[in-house]
């Protein structure tokens, strides 16, 4: 799994455009917009549950400081507690992530075997 999977799959649902060369290049846009600030903070959560990445990496990820890491990840841990709707949002970002990733690790072992 790569940071740049998160990024689209979280672009993807956000209905953010992800540039395929760039997919960070929408996400550290400038812009306040909700669904902007949404997705980042979701990315932010995901980079640090799924990667173990300290927040000062994760800021110079997403072009942001240590702050807004620390911010953020209170405020998807919050949401997560007490809305519902966004706690299965999340789950089922997560889900689809890991699935995505074992997918892609199955292939390449089965590539692995038929090479042999």
């Amino acid at each position: 799994m790569k940071i740049e999977d998160i990024i689209k799959v979280v672009c993807q649902e956000y209905k953010i455009p992800s540039n395929y060369r760039n997919p960070v290049k929408y996400l550290i846009t400038r812009s306040n917009q909700s669904e902007y600030v949404e997705a980042r903070q979701i990315v932010i959560y995901f980079l640090k549950k799924l990667f173990k990445l300290s927040n000062k990496k994760i800021a110079k990820i997403i072009y942001r400081d240590r702050c807004t890491v620390i911010h953020s990840l209170k405020r998807v841990n919050d949401l997560i507690e007490f809305d519902h709707k966004f706690r299965d949002k999340i789950n089922l970002l997560e889900d689809f992530i890991i699935k995505m990733d074992l997918n892609i690790n199955n292939y390449n072992d089965r590539k692995q075997i038929f090479a042999i």
